[in-house]
Formats: structure tokens, sequence, C-alpha cells
């Protein structure tokens, strides 16, 4: 997504980051764990890779 929008507009300027899920509706002891990495994975590892690579593309622009 982050080269093809740097294709398509020759740079980038900003980035909202914005992904999560909340997982199961059910209270904490009733969580199973895969369902809680679950949630990690998607809310943590998603901003991550984002800021990782759109990072890249501004950093040779100059700035980001």
């Amino acid at each position: 997504m982050i080269n093809r929008v740097s294709e398509k507009y020759q740079r980038i300027d900003c980035m909202v980051n914005n992904a999560g899920i909340t997982g199961p509706r059910s209270p904490i002891v009733g969580f199973a764990d895969d369902a809680w990495h679950k949630v990690l994975k998607n809310n943590l590892d998603s901003v991550y890779y984002g800021m990782k690579f759109c990072l890249r593309v501004m950093q040779r622009q100059g700035y980001g």
C-alpha cells in the first residue's frame, strides 16, 4: 500500500495509522489466550509495520 501511494502521488507527507480490533465480548477471565494474541498482533503489528514502511519513504524525501 505504501509503495502504491508513493508511486502514484510521488511522496507521502503524513499517515493516519488507525487500526484496531476489540476481540471477543466477554469478561477477561473468559478471554482465550489465542484471541488475546490475535488482538495484540492486529493492533500492534499493523501500527508498527505501517510506520516502518511509511517512514522509509518519508526519510528519502528528507523528513518523516
